[in-house]
């Protein structure tokens, strides 16, 4: 509307004004880099410039109304699809679980990982398919894992205090030194599901004390399809 310039331009300019907005948006950390963003904003600033030279046509006609807004509805659709569609593209999704005992032990306080015992936990019995992390005679006892600087992880586990036991025990979790999660209650209807996200991190510790026990740890990655 203030300016009177061809469509090429147009485009050109808008693109570059939200390719501008987006980087400021990241580098300011008030939003994210989105290409998925760029795209539709660009299709419907096209669909708005169309809807401007049609609506401000000198030789304007009911049939020309009825074509132009039945192509902007079919254009909107379009987008929708266009967008969710890069959207679910450009999603990162999870990969397949490992169990935390893979990864190389820093303290040398190795879990179970074989022949694993079962227990009972509230009254259901728990058969553990990877590891099992518990103190060592009761006492606190550390376990370390080093994961490299990973992004968007995914921790998954199990926490309980075992049936027909005293309770007098504690999970700690730490993220790179500090303090995620404590876990010390005795929960009676059901064991805890351990389920957290990590945007970033090199180092995570579980610490075990008295009788807690803490069962089939594994993670996972948020990765893109092409990772």
């Amino acid at each position: 509307m203030l300016y009177r310039i061809r469509f090429g331009k147009f485009i050109l300019f808008f693109i570059l004004a939200i390719l501008v907005l987006e980087t400021l948006q990241a580098l300011t950390y008030l939003g994210s880099f989105d290409i998925d963003d760029v795209i539709s904003n660009t299709l419907g600033a096209g669909i708005g410039f169309v809807a401007y030279k049609v609506g401000f046509s000198s030789k304007i006609s009911f049939k020309k109304l009825a074509a132009s807004a039945l192509s902007i509805g079919v254009l909107l659709v379009g987008i929708m699809t266009i967008s969710e569609t890069i959207h679910y593209a450009m999603a990162k999704r999870e990969g397949p679980i490992q169990a935390l005992s893979d990864l190389k032990e820093m303290n040398e306080s190795m879990p179970m990982t074989r022949k694993l015992p079962s227990f009972t936990v509230a009254g259901e019995k728990v058969e553990p398919k990877m590891n099992v992390y518990s103190s060592e005679d009761g006492k606190s006892t550390k376990y370390t894992y080093i994961l490299g600087n990973k992004k968007d992880v995914m921790f998954y586990g199990y926490y309980g205090i075992l049936d027909n036991e005293d309770f007098q025990g504690e999970v700690t979790l730490l993220v790179d030194g500090e303090l995620r999660a404590q876990l010390n209650e005795q929960y009676d209807e059901d064991a805890v599901v351990l389920d957290f996200p990590v945007d970033r991190i090199n180092e995570v510790t579980f610490i075990i004390a008295g009788n807690a026990k803490l069962w089939d740890v594994g993670f996972t990655e948020m990765k893109h399809w092409w990772e």
